[in-house]
């Protein structure tokens, strides 16, 4: 999963536009994306490696936004990715 959350594209193309870049890592959230190559910038959350099957780290982003709802007395909701 490293090799292709860090991959650089050897034929200069940025992260998105690179036909051989599959994968999208947002360390600041820790989630992982497919890369959609539609000429955006999107990619699809995923749980689960692609190439093994392991599941990944929970996304901070959703922790962050359990707990908050949990400290704010809303009930919280499940999101599947």
């Amino acid at each position: 999963m490293t090799y292709y959350a860090d991959y650089q594209c050897h034929r200069g193309h940025g992260r998105f536009d690179c036909p051989d870049n599959l994968l999208d890592h947002r360390g600041a959230s820790n989630v992982y994306g497919l890369i959609i190559h539609d000429g955006g910038g999107s990619s699809v959350a995923i749980g689960y490696c692609p190439w093994c099957g392991t599941e990944l780290a929970e996304s901070r982003r959703f922790l962050a936004e359990t707990l908050s709802e949990e400290s704010s007395g809303m009930p919280a909701r499940t999101i599947e990715v």
